[in-house]
């Protein structure tokens, strides 16, 4: 699994991936290594053998300058804004509104497998110039 997220400001980011959507803490962090996980402002980490089913979140640092639109807080547990699934079996919004740690009430990303669901017959639309023909 290839895991990329876009910053022009992060300093630092990690992966986090949790064994089960309930974990509290992550079983496993990885940290990206600017020279060998960073290519222009992507930070990118590329997971053998992992599973559809995993759970996962960033933690990403950074300068915190509100008057100039940076608010990064390496406390707050970020998921993904492209997965294909989140879950929020944890979730306390409270928690993500203060400047502590919020991993235990956080919010998750999910590795979903598209092949692996039933479309029941269905197929995507074909789209030809703008135009949808189904």
């Amino acid at each position: 699994m290839n895991f990329s997220l876009y910053s022009g400001s992060a300093t630092g980011v990690e992966l986090l991936l949790f064994d089960k959507h309930d974990s509290p803490q992550p079983l496993q962090t990885i940290p990206l290594i600017p020279s060998k996980n960073k290519t222009f402002h992507f930070w990118h980490v590329f997971v053998k053998n992992l599973k559809a089913g995993t759970h996962y979140a960033f933690r990403v640092s950074g300068p915190s300058e509100p008057e100039t639109g940076l608010r990064y807080n390496r406390n707050k547990v970020l998921i993904d804004p492209y997965a294909r699934g989140n879950t929020d079996t944890l979730w306390k919004r409270a928690d993500a509104c203060h400047d502590s740690d919020n991993v235990a009430t956080s919010m998750h990303s999910v590795v979903i497998d598209p092949e692996d669901y039933n479309w029941e017959g269905d197929k995507p639309l074909t789209v030809r110039g703008g135009t949808v023909f189904s």
